[in-house]
């Protein structure tokens, strides 16, 4: 086994458990905000994954292609819903309570993007105008082959 497939292997078995108990308790932070808030039980329990999944999809698409901006500012909004549910679930507002409620949001997003990173690759450069014209007036010409002498 080389080097690069041990650190994909310990990358993966160390953020799966990660992002699934920081997505478990954001999930609950976040139903828990929704039903506070007048939402009746279903709401309550699918608000949150309609969050996590803009997240998930506009992650996928910032990996696959990060010249996009749609992907960046629905990722963004999906960061601060996240982020803002887990504060407001915080029942007192003191520094320490919204650190260990903001927690699990951060943990959710960095993970799950990195687990993404590792199983998602990039879409190849685009090729431009430009590099196609700058690779046109450097490509050689091919030189022309002379005829066989023949010696008598």
């Amino acid at each position: 086994m080389n080097a690069k497939r041990i650190t994909r292997i310990l990358s993966i078995t160390g953020a799966v458990p990660v992002t699934m108990v920081a997505g478990w308790v954001s999930y609950w932070h976040t139903v828990h905000v929704v039903a506070s808030h007048g939402q009746d039980a279903i709401t309550a329990h699918i608000m949150p994954l309609s969050v996590e999944g803009m997240m998930i999809v506009s992650a996928v698409a910032l990996v696959s292609n990060p010249k996009q901006h749609l992907p960046k500012i629905a990722f963004l909004a999906g960061v601060l819903a996240v982020l803002g549910a887990n504060i407001a679930s915080v029942p007192s507002p003191d520094p320490i309570s919204m650190i260990v409620a903001t927690w699990p949001a951060l943990a959710l997003v960095i993970t799950s993007k990195m687990l993404l990173a590792l199983f998602i690759k990039p879409a190849p450069a685009r090729r431009t105008a430009r590099t196609v014209t700058k690779k046109a007036t450097t490509t050689p010409t091919p030189r022309t082959r002379k005829a066989p002498t023949t010696t008598k």
